[in-house]
């Protein structure tokens, strides 16, 4: 076990918005077909650009969507990350790192997606402001 078998890395730039506290694509997305059902896959990357506007709780949630799955994988808050501008009403997040090992067990093809959604439904969360690049990582790994 061990032996990485194949890499798959994608980015994306476009700024994604939304006001809804349920989960919506981001466009930062990547898929394999894994060469054993034993394999495992390193899922990592990087969310840059993130914001909310209003000053109201933490607000911003990232998921994971693997094949239409809905399966949660990054569904947490991310209070502390960044800052509060009093003078815009804007908390600042930045950069969210996330990182994942995952046992698809199939040899079909498989997505992985990340989402957004603002967790109180209040304000919106934003990914890719400021022409940043977010970025994902899918490394196969042998069983």
């Amino acid at each position: 076990m061990g032996k990485v078998l194949q890499v798959v890395a994608a980015n994306h730039t476009t700024s994604v918005s939304t006001t809804t506290s349920t989960f919506v694509d981001t466009g930062l997305t990547a898929s394999l077909t894994p060469a054993g059902t034993g394999s495992k896959i390193l899922v990592y990357g990087t969310v840059n650009g993130c914001r909310k506007d209003g000053s109201t709780g933490v607000g911003l949630a990232l998921g994971e969507d693997i094949g239409g799955a809905g399966y949660s994988l990054f569904q947490n808050t991310f209070e502390g990350l960044g800052g509060y501008d009093a003078g815009t009403g804007v908390q600042l997040f930045g950069s969210v790192g996330f990182g994942a090992l995952r046992s698809p067990s199939t040899t079909s093809a498989v997505s992985y997606k990340i989402q957004l959604k603002s967790t109180l439904n209040t304000g919106t969360v934003y990914t890719n402001q400021s022409t940043c690049v977010s970025w994902i990582v899918l490394m196969e790994i042998a069983a």
